[in-house]
């Protein structure tokens, strides 16, 4: 009997575990420093987005095709949708066909914080969108992008 209720403990903790399946990685209060380290100072895109957000449906739509046309295109995908989206995150980001971009979900918790750590001047404004050159200097922007903004960035950094 004690051993059936390990097990079940086991997976209860499991199937709570903040960690959610699939290639969306949970962002925390470290995940920008993770990012960023990753690319080495190679030119990337961050956007942070929800699934509530009509303008930011549109700027999937068009990241999705300019992905497409340079697939040299290093795109990063933050969702602020908490943890209990994830199925809806999911979703959109399959119809958009960003489901192999770096995806990442807010962790559940303080989002102000978590908005804080990743630029201090921002204030939830959505969709949001840095463009990262290297690792210290970034260009950001509040609102859905045009591809003539896309288009200039990837003039400036070469591609």
């Amino acid at each position: 009997m004690v051993r059936y209720l390990f097990i079940f403990g086991a997976l209860i903790c499991l199937y709570m575990s903040p960690v959610p399946a699939g290639n969306i990685k949970i962002f925390d209060d470290n995940s920008l420093s993770t990012i960023i380290a990753q690319r080495e100072n190679w030119p990337f895109v961050l956007v942070i987005w929800s699934i509530d957000c009509a303008p930011c449906m549109k700027e999937l739509g068009l990241l999705s095709s300019m992905r497409t046309q340079y697939p040299q295109l290093d795109i990063v995908l933050v969702s602020t949708d908490g943890q209990d989206s994830l199925n809806e995150v999911r979703s959109v980001l399959q119809s958009f066909a960003m489901g192999q971009a770096d995806n990442w979900l807010f962790a559940v918790g303080n989002s102000q914080r978590l908005r804080y750590h990743i630029d201090e001047q921002w204030f939830g404004e959505l969709p949001r969108t840095y463009f990262y050159t290297n690792a210290t200097t970034r260009m950001a922007h509040s609102g859905a992008l045009t591809r003539t903004q896309i288009d200039r960035w990837l003039q400036v950094i070469g591609g």
